[in-house]
């Protein structure tokens, strides 16, 4: 439990670094990305390894489009989170409360 307060401790300084550069990460890509991984919350380990795979690989995909493209950051971010290693469904929902932090600080740096 006291990883994941260290880790939202620093979510304001992580939100800074993934949206304060001018990179214009959209609301709607946030919200899109966020609703994403919430349908993932009642999955059981196994089921939500594939899942999060898949997921990353959707986001590396919406990452290299060219227009309405991932910023490079929140992809690195996202796969850094949710699919560096093998993850529990319990260390998912942490993970889960240290993105939904990020999202929170970083929300004055979205563009619309």
């Amino acid at each position: 439990m006291s990883d994941i307060l260290n880790k939202i401790s620093k979510a304001e300084e992580k939100a800074k670094e993934l949206f304060g550069g001018g990179d214009k990460t959209s609301t709607n890509q946030v919200r899109a990305v966020f609703a994403h991984l919430r349908t993932l919350e009642c999955l059981k380990d196994e089921q939500l390894q594939l899942e999060l795979k898949l997921f990353v690989a959707r986001m590396f995909y919406k990452s290299k489009r060219k227009t309405g493209a991932l910023s490079d950051n929140l992809y690195k971010f996202l796969k850094e989170t949710f699919a560096s290693k093998e993850m529990s469904s319990q260390s998912f929902l942490e993970n889960m409360k240290y993105f939904e932090a990020v999202v929170a600080y970083g929300y004055p740096y979205f563009g619309k």
